[in-house]
């Protein structure tokens, strides 16, 4: 069924966790505060983020491989 085509796509809830964690593992605390400035770094002045500086932040600045992802 159309089930299988996403069987290897992790749940949101599963996803989120993983962010979660990362954050914490190399911001501290403050973390969410730290991904929230990176991430408003980018937006533009309705305050929208392009998917690609979305993906430069979680990669290259947290760190979060697709292999923690997916």
């Amino acid at each position: 069924p159309a089930a299988e085509h996403f069987a290897l796509i992790p749940s949101l809830a599963a996803l989120k966790g993983t962010i979660h964690r990362k954050v914490q593992e190399v911001w501290g605390s403050l973390g969410y505060v730290n991904l929230r400035q990176r991430l408003c770094d980018f937006c533009d002045h309705e305050g929208f983020i392009r998917k690609a500086d979305i993906v430069e932040v979680l990669r290259e600045q947290l760190g979060l491989s697709e292999d923690e992802v997916g």
